[in-house]
């Protein structure tokens, strides 16, 4: 009896954990399919990355770079599994901090972002190749621009939840979530307004 009791407690106990442990995966998934989209490469390449156990905060990074020095994303991966920090990486690609920059309205209050972004609206364009950007200002802005615009959403609303301490999985995963409920919130509407434009004509 005892027995019986302990072994079902051991389940109730273990599966909260084996849901989240499944929840985490299925927003992996999520997060390189959305990578594949966003860059328009085959699902092979990230699943490579993956195998080779790249920090997920680089891939993007590394399908950037890939495409801005028209090069594969492998060739870009080896360099930073050598142990290439991004300075070192985009400068031996001719490219420079430019290509992680993209243009956003209005005051930036985050405390991660508004670092970053200070760096170059306070440097004159053509002084861009001095700025020098952390790798983790580099991974920050990138994912950024990456998920705001592959969601069409607020790059404000990610910035919040990334100062919130939420990792980019989770932040796709909950951006994703948000705008499939915007979505459906918008059709219900529609429809809604659609019946009763119908109703009103009848009468």
């Amino acid at each position: 009896m005892w027995q019986l009791i302990s072994t079902t407690v051991m389940i109730l106990v273990l599966l909260p954990t084996i849901c989240l442990g499944q929840a985490g995966e299925e927003m992996e998934k999520s997060f390189y399919k959305a990578l594949a989209v966003y860059y328009m490469v085959s699902d092979d390449i990230v699943t490579g990355f993956v195998n080779e156990k790249i920090n997920t905060d680089d891939m993007s990074v590394i399908l950037l770079l890939a495409s801005k020095a028209n090069k594969e994303p492998a060739d870009i991966m080896k360099l930073r599994l050598g142990g290439k920090s991004w300075k070192e990486i985009y400068k031996s690609q001719n490219l420079n901090p430019g290509v992680f920059y993209f243009f956003i309205v209005g005051d930036i209050k985050s405390a991660i972002y508004g670092p970053i972004i200070a760096k170059f609206r306070e440097t004159p364009k053509n002084q861009w190749e001095n700025i020098e950007l952390l790798d983790t200002e580099i991974t920050n802005l990138v994912n950024l621009k990456f998920i705001a615009s592959q969601n069409d959403y607020s790059v404000f609303e990610i910035m919040k939840m990334r100062d919130d301490g939420r990792d980019f999985i989770r932040i796709n995963n909950d951006v994703m979530r948000i705008k499939s409920d915007m979505i459906k919130e918008a059709k219900a509407k529609a429809k809604a307004k659609a019946k009763a434009k119908k109703e009103a004509e009848n009468k």
